[in-house]
């Protein structure tokens, strides 16, 4: 048998989703290399609207990318902070009761979000006495604060107490963005802290784009959560202002923005096509090969804590793709000429950046960016990031400072690609 890992994740395949994808491809990896993986999560409820029924009822497990996934059952909390709370607060404590049926891990890695789920990691690596790693996508509780949620304040002084707790405890810290990189390494050892980025998902071979026209309208598109952490207000200032002769606008996923962007559309603003709802698959791959710009409106007072994955996915389909000037880049992503900033996060700088990017699409009619595009699907290939992150654990589990356990075969070790381009 190879390294046992124990995964806390509240996010896990068959939902879809970033966080979902990335567990599901992290474990499909790992046990390619031999190890044996074991995934606690909670029944799916992300996206809101994709009915799950066959995981109501009594807590269950399933076989899926390669790892065991042990289910209980969390209601979901929809929008509502308080609610919310509470779907957390459900989640460490069903977690805490399935201790007695988990196999001893050599490794326990904890998720957040939710952030309860990291703290049901720590928690079971205390009580295993293994290492634990900290997998972070979401800054907490610091996001409260900039979500204006009314927490109280003792509330988020216990949060922030646990968040300290598990940056001490942590043996080793994973970051999957660098903006949160760049914020925790003002206040961790630098060598703490690794960034493994989002893998990219399975592009078809036989993936053709739309040829652009120059007569032709190019269609904008932005495909995910609708969320706090994006500027919505912003996006369809730009929709309302923009030339209908040179852009048309599409609009897919879900989230709190939803009632604004329907009374928005009910106005008769024809150039926003909305589908309300999630598409994977080859829905989704239809939907990129009519796009020729991918814009993303990450609102300014979250780009230290945001890095949304779809800039990646966007361009490895080939798309240009719009960002806020305030947003971290990867020094790779930084050389993409696909990749434009805005000049200022407001309509007139995203206005500008859209001008820009139709140039750079019209470009292809002539220019061959498919370089650029390979480095992209490189840089982020499953495999790359896969053999980067098992690295880490190596390195945590042969670094324990607990001699009383010797893990039973920690696995080959692999020579993972330097990071700094990521």
């Amino acid at each position: 048998m190879g390294l046992k890992i124990l995964f806390v994740s509240s996010y896990f395949p068959p939902e879809v989703g970033p966080a979902a994808s990335r567990v599901g491809s992290l474990t499909k990896f790992f046990a390619s290399m031999g190890c044996q993986v074991e995934v606690l999560t909670c029944n799916p409820r992300y996206p809101r609207d994709f009915k799950f029924e066959d995981f109501h009822g009594k807590p269950a497990s399933y076989e899926s990318h390669g790892a065991k996934a042990i289910v209980f059952q969390v209601p979901a909390a929809k929008f509502n902070a308080l609610y919310r709370l509470s779907e957390e607060v459900r989640f460490y404590t069903r977690g805490v009761k399935l201790t007695p049926s988990l196999t001893v891990p050599d490794v326990v890695i904890g998720t957040s979000p939710f952030f309860s789920s990291a703290c049901l990691a720590f928690t079971l690596s205390r009580r295993f006495n293994r290492p634990f790693i900290y997998d972070i996508r979401d800054l907490y509780p610091e996001n409260l604060r900039i979500a204006n949620l009314p927490v109280p304040s003792f509330i988020y002084s216990y949060f922030d107490s646990w968040a300290n707790r598990m940056y001490q405890g942590a043996s080793r810290i994973i970051v999957n963005q660098p903006s949160l990189l760049r914020n925790l390494s003002k206040r961790m050892p630098s060598g703490k802290i690794d960034i493994v980025m989002n893998p990219l998902g399975e592009i078809p071979s036989n993936f053709v784009r739309k040829t652009p026209t120059r007569s032709a309208p190019v269609t904008v598109g932005y495909a995910g959560a609708w969320g706090r952490g994006y500027d919505f207000s912003t996006y369809l200032e730009v929709v309302k202002e923009a030339d209908p002769e040179l852009f048309r606008f599409r609009l897919i996923g879900s989230g709190i923005w939803r009632r604004k962007i329907e009374s928005f559309c009910g106005s008769g603003k024809s150039k926003l096509s909305v589908y309300h709802g999630w598409l994977r698959g080859n829905e989704l791959v239809k939907e990129y090969a009519e796009w020729g710009i991918g814009i993303v409106p990450v609102s300014p007072a979250w780009t230290d804590t945001l890095w949304p994955s779809k800039i990646t996915e966007l361009l490895a389909y080939g798309i240009t793709v719009v960002v806020p000037p305030e947003l971290p880049l990867t020094p790779l992503l930084e050389k993409m000429p696909l990749l434009i900033r805005a000049k200022t996060s407001t309509s007139e700088g995203y206005l500008d950046a859209l001008l820009r990017a139709r140039e750079v699409y019209l470009d292809t009619l002539t220019q061959d960016y498919s370089r650029y595009v390979q480095m992209i699907k490189e840089a982020y290939d499953p495999k790359r990031l896969g053999e980067a992150y098992y690295r880490i654990i190596l390195e945590a589990v042969e670094t324990f400072p607990e001699k009383a356990y010797q893990a039973s075969n920690v696995g080959r070790k692999v020579d993972a690609p330097s990071s700094d381009n990521w």
